[in-house]
């Protein structure tokens, strides 16, 4: 028998302690379950839906089609011609491109200040016959200026677009699979979220592959093209000699008057520099006297 009172509280004490923390210890095992109740029925669609990414990044058709590509080479080519024809010139280089299974991208003629004709052309030709073409346009010329060439290979960006294509058309099915299991509307709309995102990467990933296969199928030559003066030949403008006497007059009243504005920015600066001198000089000879 405890005949001290404050013993009994001090038992009842920590006998309410273990009470509280057993108990709460069964409603946490008990609340576990409980706080999800119905809402845990939705998890399955989150996990699938946030599982899609890797499910693609593990299939096993990451590379496609272009996992061993062949090497991709984008060629390009310039020439600067004087030739005796520009616009002969330019169906020659036409006619010269169709005989290659090419064709012309660009074609221009024009006149320069002066009268001269002169022309552009930029050609696409297989790829193969790049260097082929660049020896028969040249030999159009009767002088060659400039000339050059590039070369860049693209085959590793084409092998990595190939491999993102894959991976994106496969979460694209992972996501199509999804869409199959969705339930309430508000699923519906969030797959066809993430598949419009997938779809557009698709578009664009799709749209450079298709540029670079075409520029490596393809090179392109670009040929600038001034033509021959020939001997004795007039210019295709009238001679005008009183426009010409008014131009020198222009042009000469313009050097006088640069030379005028010469003299004056010469004396402005000038003169406090002479002022500078002398003031210098005097207290020089002060000095030393």
């Amino acid at each position: 028998m405890i005949n001290r009172p404050w013993i009994r509280w001090a038992l009842l004490v920590v006998f309410a302690v273990v009470l509280f923390f057993l108990g709460r210890g069964s409603a946490g095992d008990f609340g576990v379950d409980d706080f999800y109740g119905e809402e845990s029925m939705s998890m399955p669609m989150a996990f699938d839906m946030a599982s899609v990414e890797f499910a693609a990044s593990e299939s096993k058709i990451v590379r496609g089609d272009y996992g061993e590509a062949d090497t991709k080479i984008i060629r390009e080519g310039s020439l600067s011609l004087v030739v005796k024809d520009v616009e002969e010139s330019v169906v020659a280089l036409t006619a010269l491109a169709t005989e290659y299974d090419g064709f012309v991208q660009s074609s221009n003629v024009w006149r320069d200040w002066q009268g001269e004709l002169n022309g552009s052309v930029s050609l696409q030709v297989d790829a193969e016959d790049f260097e082929v073409v660049m020896e028969e346009a040249k030999a159009l010329a009767t002088v060659v200026e400039a000339q050059s060439s590039s070369s860049r290979d693209v085959t590793e960006e084409f092998i990595d677009l190939g491999a993102r294509l894959s991976t994106l058309k496969a979460e694209e099915s992972q996501y199509l699979k999804v869409l199959e299991q969705a339930k309430s509307v508000e699923e519906i709309l969030q797959v066809h979220d993430y598949l419009g995102n997938v779809r557009g990467e698709i578009e664009s990933v799709e749209g450079r592959l298709r540029y670079l296969e075409g520029k490596t199928d393809f090179s392109t030559i670009t040929v600038s093209m001034t033509q021959e003066p020939a001997l004795g030949a007039l210019k295709s403008t009238a001679w005008q000699p009183f426009v010409v006497v008014k131009q020198a007059i222009n042009a000469l009243i313009q050097s006088t008057q640069n030379l005028v504005n010469g003299v004056i920015w010469g004396v402005v600066f000038g003169l406090p520099l002479v002022a500078l001198f002398f003031v210098g000089r005097f207290f020089w000879k002060r000095f030393r006297s």
